[in-house]
């Protein structure tokens, strides 16, 4: 609207004479804007390259960094590698000039409902997450041209809970971050629970959730949907009990220069158990 506004005020302004423009501001005007495409364009896909190689790397020879450790390498790569200042003011271009196919097949964009935990398991089955792991923590990690997105599980001090019936987990918390196209911290949405279970029925015995904005998300509306919310599933015979929070996100979320309006998304992260006692998440069990 903003552009079509600009645009008439221009044509009345040229036809009472008011302005004299020439065919050679236009022409400039879109030279900047192109330059400013490819600059954008070459910038996220260097970022994007050379930040998975060294992650994966630190996966070969330390598997087991902890959620800090990570985060500290993104941050630091960033702190190094920032994004070109022109390309942090410029207004003239969004994501769909940039990377239009992101628009097309980025299922952050697109899903009304965007399960951060079916997120990463389907990206890790095709060999696109990077993994670490210790006996008491997961952490995967997707990286592409939209941002960073991770899916961190840890087991929490035991809660100690006791039943002659029953039998408990450990509490766990699974948490998902949302980084965007610069590396900055939008968001985290967190669930945790433990279960009680029998070996023929399994119920949810405690439950928490929440999220926190972080300071480069200021420009998103984040709206509760529920937080460490609690379900019971019977998926073809079989039963689950399941703790999960939902949030709302509306405005901006790839690229922290465009003025390009998300279509609204629930974002959901979830932790679950079996009968048995078997807690999972979806990059899978601790």
């Amino acid at each position: 609207m903003k552009k079509q506004i600009t645009a008439l005020i221009m044509s009345v302004a040229i036809l009472t004479g008011g302005v004299n423009v020439s065919a050679n501001s236009f022409d400039q005007q879109d030279t900047y804007r192109d330059s400013r495409i490819i600059e954008a364009r070459n910038y996220i896909n260097k970022s994007t390259y050379e930040l998975t190689t060294e992650l994966k790397k630190m996966e070969l020879s330390k598997g087991d960094l902890t959620l800090d450790e990570i985060e500290d390498i993104i941050h630091n790569y960033y702190k190094t590698n920032p994004a070109p200042i022109s390309l942090a003011r410029d207004e003239l271009v969004s994501i769909q000039d940039v990377f239009p196919e992101e628009i097309n097949e980025n299922q952050f964009y697109n899903q009304e409902k965007f399960e951060f935990n079916e997120f990463i398991n389907q990206h890790k089955e095709s060999g696109e997450v990077i993994s670490f792991s210790s006996e008491t923590t997961k952490t995967d990690v997707f990286i592409d041209r939209s941002g960073v997105f991770i899916l961190n599980s840890e087991i929490e001090p035991y809660n100690s809970l006791k039943s002659t019936s029953w039998s408990y987990t450990p509490n766990q918390r699974t948490s998902g971050t949302a980084y965007n196209a610069l590396g900055l911290k939008m968001f985290e949405l967190w669930a945790s629970g433990s279960f009680r279970y029998d070996g023929s029925k399994v119920e949810v015995a405690t439950k928490d959730g929440g999220y926190e904005r972080k300071f480069w998300g200021s420009t998103l509306e984040l709206t509760d949907r529920g937080m460490g919310l609690s379900r019971n599933l019977d998926l073809e015979g079989y039963k689950y009990a399941e703790v999960y929070s939902r949030l709302r996100t509306e405005s901006t979320l790839g690229f922290r220069w465009f003025g390009l309006t998300v279509t609204d998304t629930t974002v959901e992260v979830k932790i679950g158990s079996t009968v048995g006692g078997n807690v999972y998440t979806g990059g899978g069990s601790i």
